[in-house]
């Protein structure tokens, strides 16, 4: 695939609110489904909600390029921080899970696959503050949810990957499938962190 960093292949992106908003609305609904099975085994969560501050629709504007370059990024660098400065799951009190769905088949670790999984994009990344305790990928087709902890950060690897869905080029962190583990293998962690906070 060609790189392109043109400004009409970046405007494409920063126009198309319909992609940016579904890719948005579906990360909620694997969110809820990992805040969901969490909670049946135990662990108390709390899932955020997807919200943002008004966002027109930028086909609107005016047809003069510059002026629709200048507004659509602004309102879409806005709309992406609130989201990037979301938590996805807070293990209640304040621990910090980030949840990524993939439209992958697996059952678990040893099945999975690629080697390596997907945990963010580099600037997503370096926004997240605070920085997520626990990485989980979640199934769309098994719903097996894997998980591993943000103390491998220094085991991450970096690549630059296009993506189909938004027709851009992306820096990525990605883990070796090595440091993942079932997300039930988590549990009890989450359960010692909130009976420690408890008392």
């Amino acid at each position: 695939m060609k790189e392109d960093n043109s400004m009409s292949n970046l405007l494409k992106w920063f126009e198309n609110d319909d992609l940016f908003f579904r890719e948005c609305r579906e990360g909620q609904r694997w969110q809820e489904y990992v805040g969901r099975y969490l909670n049946t085994k135990g662990v108390k969560v709390h899932v955020e909600e997807l919200s943002f501050r008004g966002n027109p629709n930028v086909s609107r504007y005016s047809d003069d390029e510059a002026s629709r370059w200048s507004l659509a990024r602004k309102k879409m660098k806005i709309a992406r921080k609130e989201y990037v400065n979301t938590k996805d799951i807070l293990v209640l009190p304040s621990a910090v899970l980030e949840v990524k769905s993939r439209n992958l088949s697996f059952t678990g670790p040893k099945d999975f696959p690629f080697d390596t999984v997907f945990i963010d994009t580099v600037s997503g990344y370096e926004q997240k503050k605070p920085k997520p305790r626990l990485y989980i990928s979640v199934s769309r087709k098994t719903g097996c949810i894997i998980a591993t902890s943000g103390v491998n950060s220094g085991k991450w690897s970096k690549r630059k990957i296009y993506d189909k869905v938004r027709n851009i080029w992306e820096i990525n962190y990605e883990c070796a499938i090595e440091n993942w583990l079932h997300i039930d293998d988590y549990i009890p962690a989450m359960k010692r962190y909130q009976e420690v906070l408890a008392k």
